[in-house]
């Protein structure tokens, strides 16, 4: 790996904790062939900011950083070359569904979470360095994404390491950490919005549920589902989620008798970057 640093982000519930965790198995990897200093950490974008206005270009050794969002220093180096990142997305119908239970504060809370995060997935499509990596696709084939992740990072990653890493960050190693939080003392854990966090994995104690693609059918009603995929349609065509016709067959379904959705007032309309496919945009 060329580049010193690596950021982990996405769309909120659609695995880049995942990710974060498959880079920092493919880099400490690195970290110990150099014989060099390996960090990671969950970085908010202000602090994040700091650190590599501070840091960059002299970090020592390969380092991994989780966020959410990130500032114009992250992208200043993205677009120079001194940093990758893997971005992570999913249907944003699931990502809501997901986030509904994982917060727990309501339907229209989770609805604008995933609309803010969806605009930094438009900002990540015009962007070099980044590798976009579809959730559908990191469950059904994850050995195939880590070897795509190890690639864009430029890591030399044998069968033994990938398998290792899938070893590590598989849903039922990531169960066996989540499920082991309660049972740890406060000094170990970190307390994120009232969650208990594993302060090396970052995962949350109850940050995975079903993980099921298609939630979103089982889990809002007929009429919440029109409403969504009407809200989301333009992120669903081009994410490949829906088509055209999909959309006129899902909106055309007769309603049963309930009260509509209200539009969540924070939130303003959901749209991708015009005339791209955010699956077939460059990547450096």
């Amino acid at each position: 790996m060329k580049t010193p640093i690596c950021f982990c982000n996405g769309v909120i519930r659609s695995g880049s904790t995942w990710s974060f965790n498959v880079c920092r198995g493919l880099l400490q990897e690195v970290s110990v062939q150099r014989k060099q200093p390996f960090g990671s950490a969950y970085l908010d974008a202000p602090v994040l900011e700091q650190f590599l206005t501070q840091h960059l270009p002299s970090i020592p050794g390969p380092t991994v950083i989780k966020a959410h969002m990130i500032g114009p220093a992250a992208m200043m180096a993205l677009k120079t070359g001194q940093a990758r990142a893997v971005c992570t997305f999913r249907d944003p119908r699931d990502c809501v569904a997901s986030d509904v239970v994982f917060m727990g504060r309501g339907l229209e809370y989770s609805i604008n979470r995933t609309a803010n995060s969806l605009e930094f997935v438009r900002l990540y499509q015009s962007t070099p360095n980044i590798m976009l990596v579809k959730y559908e696709e990191m469950m059904t084939n994850r050995i195939g994404q880590i070897r795509r992740i190890a690639e864009h990072l430029e890591v030399s990653a044998d069968e033994a390491l990938i398998q290792r890493v899938d070893l590590n960050t598989n849903i039922e190693s990531s169960k066996k950490v989540c499920g082991g939080l309660k049972n740890r003392p406060a000094d170990q854990v970190l307390n994120i919005a009232s969650h208990r966090v594993d302060p090396v994995t970052h995962l949350h104690e109850h940050h995975i549920g079903s993980a099921k693609m298609g939630r979103w059918r089982d889990d809002f009603s007929p009429a919440q589902g029109r409403w969504l995929t009407e809200y989301f349609s333009p992120w669903l065509l081009q994410l490949g989620y829906e088509t055209q016709q999909s959309l006129r067959d899902i909106l055309a379904r007769p309603a049963p008798n309930e009260m509509p959705m209200t539009v969540p007032a924070s939130t303003g309309p959901v749209m991708p970057l015009a005339g791209q496919s955010l699956l077939q945009r460059a990547e450096v």
